[in-house]
């Protein structure tokens, strides 16, 4: 994969925290920085450090069984579960959610770190695919972190300005771009 592609991948990825922030930030009563800070940070966080066990894991399991040059089946293995995380995301959008914006004094920190744990998982999904297509691991690192939490801040201060308009579209768009980078890695085999 190239380094494009793969800031695509991570910004598709980034969408579902963004629409997590979104509900969060509809919720709020009062916004202020350091709320979306420490929240941008704790999405950050987590999603870089799943997808680090993730590209760690395999890297030494590639390494001590001395897989050199890669699999050939790996970029089939990579579509194959962009399109498993895109159909869940497409899940997500086509579910009726019923959403009551109500107004909350103060931020759960507690939820939000369940939540956050809960979509991490999609980054160890991805953390191992990009170490099985054998890419750099601090570099996709430090792309996840600043791309997720720009990517958080955003969605809490649009869903505190705008509220769950969009929420929908949201996940659709996530789908959308792992579906098309899935279709390009197949069509690069070929």
């Amino acid at each position: 994969m190239k380094l494009w592609e793969v800031i695509v991948v991570i910004i598709g990825l980034a969408l579902e925290p963004f629409n997590e922030a979104l509900k969060k930030g509809a919720n709020q009563w009062h916004l202020n920085k350091v709320t979306l800070c420490l929240v941008s940070l704790l999405f950050a966080i987590i999603q870089t450090i799943m997808l680090g066990i993730g590209m760690i894991t395999i890297s030494l399991l590639m390494e001590n069984l001395h897989i050199e040059g890669g699999l050939t089946f790996t970029p089939f293995l990579a579509a194959l579960t962009l399109i498993f995380l895109s159909m869940k995301m497409f899940r997500r959008t086509f579910r009726e959610h019923s959403f009551v914006e109500k107004r909350e004094e103060t931020m759960n920190y507690k939820a939000l770190v369940k939540s956050a744990c809960i979509l991490g998982v999609d980054a160890l999904i991805l953390g191992i695919l990009l170490a099985l297509l054998q890419l750099a691991i601090i570099k996709n690192l430090v792309l996840t972190f600043c791309i997720t939490s720009v990517s958080v801040a955003l969605g809490l201060w649009m869903g505190y300005r705008l509220g769950m308009k969009y929420h929908v579209v949201v996940n659709g768009c996530s789908g959308c771009i792992l579906l098309i980078i899935a279709f390009r890695l197949v069509m690069n085999c070929f």
